[in-house]
């Protein structure tokens, strides 16, 4: 699976914290994009793609194994949903480690931007 993110808005990445647009993958995690912002000169789409997979490989920017460990985890009214689960933002048992439907058990997730 690809995303193309050319802004903030359409980034899987994306997250609310305190109900403030928040980055999953920048350093530190979770770090507030400015208002007005379509994409802060610190995001890390801007170095090249970010391969996500659940093992280990070739130019893996992250592996993931839990929903916790997630950059696509997101909080939605105090519910934790998946960014990238069939479909968009579909909530999270809470008694689920991983769930059977999560994208990350049959594919890598590839995020790009491409200008």
């Amino acid at each position: 699976m690809i995303f193309v993110a050319t802004q903030c808005s359409q980034c899987p990445f994306l997250t609310f914290v305190d109900g403030r647009r928040s980055c999953n993958v920048a350093s530190p995690r979770q770090r507030p994009i400015p208002d007005g912002d379509d994409r802060p000169a610190w995001c890390e789409l801007r170095s090249g793609q970010k391969n996500v997979r659940d093992f280990a490989g070739a130019q893996t920017f992250m592996v993931v194994t839990a929903c916790n460990e997630c950059p696509f985890l997101s909080l939605v009214e105090g519910r934790r949903v998946c960014n990238v689960g069939p479909p968009s933002q579909r909530p999270i048992p809470d008694e689920d480690d991983r769930p059977s439907w999560c994208r990350m058990r049959k594919e890598q997730i590839i995020v790009r931007d491409f200008k």
